[in-house]
């Protein structure tokens, strides 16, 4: 009974599981990647910033996304 059951949810399954790893894939190459970008455009990466203004700022963004490394989970 198992053997059947396993073997009528195989496609669907299959089908889940491909859609969920495209998904994975698009977030990381677009939402990831614009973050990225974005983190580029930052105030901590501007010399004329300093090295105290950086450090907070860095701080605040690790904050930004501590909360949303908590809130993936």
């Amino acid at each position: 009974m198992a053997q059947a059951v396993k073997k009528d949810i195989q496609n669907p399954v299959k089908a889940e599981s491909d859609k969920t790893k495209d998904n994975i894939k698009k977030f990381e190459e677009i939402t990831l990647k614009e973050y990225a970008n974005g983190l580029k455009k930052e105030s901590f990466f501007q010399y004329k910033t300093g090295i105290q203004e950086s450090f907070k700022r860095i701080g605040e963004v690790k904050h930004k996304v501590d909360e949303f490394e908590e809130q993936s989970k």
